[in-house]
């Protein structure tokens, strides 16, 4: 199966009081089209930095990251944004959306940072919403929301500019089981439709979902297995 991300011997140094703190070491692996790759680690072990660096939100110290065959970890910080914008769907744990802004509005933010017009904006952003079952929510605000409402909304602009990568950091980290059941169910049927998916997580009841296992611990590859 074609590859679409690729991480070749990437490491990442922070500075900290003066002091290097090396935040991940020599990370490879490949991420085939298609798969559901779960990254899961202990808090501290280096999967946010692993995630902020798969998502072009921030850069490598050493090493390259490639995503469909391109090398993009020394593009300009204006070619990362147009690339991430395009090629990557977040959804975070603590869902990130703007509070004074609506379901439907906050799903079409992705397309107008695109340059889509404004009628295709909203015929897709209702479609997305649909997508997670959310259509009789369209104008309502986060706040009239619950917590397993505002992730939909998330997933909904995850899915918007129809991304090549899901990159789902800690979903249902901010849920109750139940709502956090549904959201990855609805990540799993993505999955199923053939999207990428890479979960980052630290709650190993999620690995089921996936098809393969990094564990990470101390910044390094510990363990990588089929699930």
């Amino acid at each position: 199966m074609a590859s679409l991300l690729k991480l070749e011997q990437v490491s990442k140094i922070y500075q900290m009081d003066g002091v290097k703190v090396e935040a991940l070491k020599n990370i490879s692996f490949n991420v085939c089209k298609g798969e559901f790759l779960v990254i899961m680690g202990p808090s501290g072990s280096g999967k946010s930095t692993l995630m902020h660096l798969i998502g072009l939100l921030d850069r490598p110290t050493n090493g390259q990251i490639f995503l469909n065959g391109k090398s993009v970890s020394k593009l300009s910080e204006k070619e990362q944004a147009r690339l991430r914008n395009k090629e990557i769907g977040f959804v975070f744990q603590f869902f990130n959306l703007l509070e004074r802004t609506s379901a439907l509005d906050n799903v079409r933010l992705p397309l107008f940072y695109a340059g889509v017009k404004p009628r295709e904006q909203e015929k897709r952003a209702k479609e997305a919403l649909e997508q997670v079952g959310l259509n009789h929510r369209l104008n309502h605000y986060p706040s009239q929301l619950s917590g397993g409402e505002r992730q939909r909304v998330a997933i909904a602009r995850a899915l918007v500019n129809n991304p090549s990568l899901i990159l789902a950091d800690e979903p249902t980290g901010n849920l109750d089981s139940k709502s956090g059941k549904e959201i990855m169910e609805i990540i799993a049927s993505l999955h199923r439709e053939g999207r990428t998916v890479i979960l980052i997580t630290h709650d190993s009841s999620l690995n089921h979902y996936g098809q393969r296992l990094i564990v990470i611990k101390d910044g390094e590859i510990l363990e990588e297995k089929k699930l």
